[in-house]
């Protein structure tokens, strides 16, 4: 997916938050591929363990695994990294579509035996350091109580938000996109297939499968099927028409069968999902 960063705004939220918070913070891609970062200089244990290709390649993949959590759990994450140090990752999403993460850490957990210099020295011995000057570092990290670096896990998050409400990270879409996404808002009772997408905008089905991969985050089918679901839900909130003509109305005529998707997809069936929500909005 093209997706546009703000980087001159993104550094200065970098920037906010290290200065509320002393915690160095980044700026990552969907690709896992850093964008920003702040402060400017890394703390000197960090810069030593990746003056190894070895350590490098663990702060990678340790970065690439929290992030890689995060992101299947929607939510920050706390991690020890492979050097015994803290930390987070939360992902920013648009519309559940990963569009990149914010990370922060490199600190020690004050709580915790991992942290011991003795268990940071065995974690870095395949880097072959000089112990001395891998001390000298260690002892220049900052050291967190665990409260506090979740209370930061909760500011960033709400910074995630708020990037792309202010657009600062923000899909890019195209115009093939949006004239396909009038279309199938315009025609969702109509019987929609791969075919006549494809013929209607001349495009390849490899295309399609791409575009829709890229843009809404899922195959084409499935996007179909839950817009088609939502408006559903929507009309057996607001209306009192027949769940049969409802499912015609989405472009599933086939009561039986909308009724089964329809429970796939939220769990209970159209008429018990109905009931719900008379039950919980009674009227005036």
């Amino acid at each position: 997916m093209l997706i546009h960063f703000d980087l001159k705004q993104l550094n200065e939220i970098l920037k906010d938050f290290y200065e509320v918070t002393s915690l160095t913070v980044s700026l990552w891609d969907a690709e896992n591929n850093q964008l920003a970062y702040y402060p400017k200089n890394i703390p000197r244990f960090c810069e030593l363990i990746k003056s190894t290709p070895e350590g490098a390649a663990a702060c990678l993949q340790s970065d690439i695994e929290v992030c890689k959590l995060s992101y299947q759990k929607k939510a920050p994450v706390f991690h020890y990294c492979h050097a015994g140090l803290v930390d987070v990752a939360t992902p920013i999403l648009y519309n559940d579509i990963l569009l990149g993460y914010m990370m922060f850490g490199q600190v020690l957990d004050k709580n915790a035996n991992l942290t011991s210099f003795d268990y940071i020295e065995k974690c870095s011995k395949s880097y072959r350091l000089d112990k001395e000057e891998l001390q000298d570092a260690y002892s220049k990290l900052i050291f967190f109580n665990k409260s506090t670096v979740h209370s930061a896990m909760h500011i960033l998050r709400i910074c995630t938000y708020y990037l792309w409400i202010s657009q600062m990270i923000s899909p890019e879409k195209n115009f093939l996109i949006c004239n396909l996404e009038n279309y199938l808002n315009e025609n969702l009772q109509q019987n929609i297939t791969v075919e006549n997408i494809c013929d209607k905008f001349k495009i390849s089905k490899n295309k399609l499968y791409r575009l829709s991969k890229d843009f809404f985050g899922k195959p084409f089918y499935q996007y179909l099927t839950e817009k088609r679901i939502n408006n559903a839900k929507n009309m057996l909130e607001s209306t009192d028409d027949p769940i049969y003509l409802i499912c015609t109305k989405i472009g599933i005529p086939d009561y039986n069968y909308f009724s089964k998707v329809f429970k796939n997809n939220v769990g209970v069936t159209p008429r018990e999902y109905r009931k719900s929500v008379s039950k919980n909005n009674p009227p005036n």
